[in-house]
């Protein structure tokens, strides 16, 4: 083997290991990526139930209208406030169904199993995820995300996907894919504060204290007509407002934990990108995520248990 052989040989090993992660490097980011996948699964699910307790406290204050006019005229408006509400749930699938998108475009990166998978569906990717951009900034102009489509950027890296050249590049593609994407992470997880149905938990106070008011003045309304029966009360009545209670409770603490686990998504993305950036191991980025899975595995575990508790029963 001639010696100009071997500097070649040389230089293509070690141009490659700069280019191609380590096993730690693979299972940091693809940890990342699985975190952001659960953790988006579950912020448009907590609206819909937010919302679906206030409709249903609008609809006990319509019960206590007796002019056929009158409730004809609230009835109209709970109409419009469900079409409303329909569209800021709407807002939350496609800001958080582009985060499991981008998820799911990592995971083809670094993990090949997810690649095979991916590569069967590739050509539906691109105009999916700019649907969900579009989408997103159609539901909230006053602060588009940053990009006019990350997914113009992502269909370059998918010709690559499957090809040898993927394997010797996987750091650079990693790497501008992060570059390009860590504006639009950040956006979507700061705004789950500033969209937030909950808005700092003010409005589930505010909540709380309807849902008071009005089973009060329900409880009122039936005692002034007559309809003392107590075990319509035990069947019925107090059971709903009994439910309403649990679910406030348990949407309060989805919010905080939330709220904690999107900052912890900012942060960990952030940290990818600096050591990507840098060509360092990812250290920093392997205790940040320590403590984003912890977040999410909460978020999931008290999920879960919401699902369990409030399942109809048959």
């Amino acid at each position: 083997m001639t010696s100009r052989y071997v500097f070649y040989l040389l230089v293509i090993v070690a141009s490659s290991s700069c280019a191609v992660l380590n096993k730690q490097e693979k299972t940091s980011v693809q940890s990342l990526a699985k975190a952001m996948n659960t953790g988006a699964d579950l912020p448009a699910d907590f609206a819909k139930q937010y919302y679906d307790i206030a409709f249903e406290n609008l609809q006990l204050t319509a019960s206590f209208i007796t002019n056929p006019a009158d409730k004809v005229q609230q009835l109209k408006q709970l109409d419009t406030t469900r079409r409303e509400v329909d569209s800021v749930i709407k807002l939350y699938a496609a800001g958080f169904g582009i985060l499991k998108k981008y998820a799911d475009l990592i995971l083809a990166l670094t993990d090949t199993s997810f690649l095979n998978a991916f590569n069967r569906e590739k050509d539906a990717f691109v105009p999916a995820f700019d649907s969900l951009i579009v989408k997103y900034n159609t539901y909230y102009p006053s602060n588009k995300l940053p990009v006019t489509s990350l997914g113009s950027f992502a269909g370059k890296v998918l010709e690559e996907i499957g090809s040898r050249r993927i394997r010797y590049l996987q750091r650079k593609y990693l790497k501008e894919l992060v570059q390009n994407a860590d504006s639009v992470v950040a956006n979507i997880c700061s705004q789950y504060k500033t969209l937030d149905f909950y808005i700092k938990s003010k409005q589930l106070k505010s909540l709380d204290k309807d849902i008071d008011a009005n089973y009060n003045d329900f409880v009122k309304t039936m005692n002034d007509q007559g309809r003392k029966d107590a075990y319509n009360y035990y069947q019925f009545y107090d059971p709903i407002y009994l439910k309403w209670r649990n679910k406030i409770s348990v949407l309060r603490q989805f919010n905080q934990q939330t709220v904690e686990a999107m900052g912890k998504i900012i942060t960990s993305h952030k940290k990818l990108l600096s050591g990507l950036k840098k060509k360092q191991t990812f250290k920093d980025l392997f205790i940040a995520i320590k403590d984003l899975y912890g977040s999410v595995n909460s978020l999931k575990e008290s999920y879960s248990k919401f699902q369990k508790d409030f399942k109809p029963k048959n």
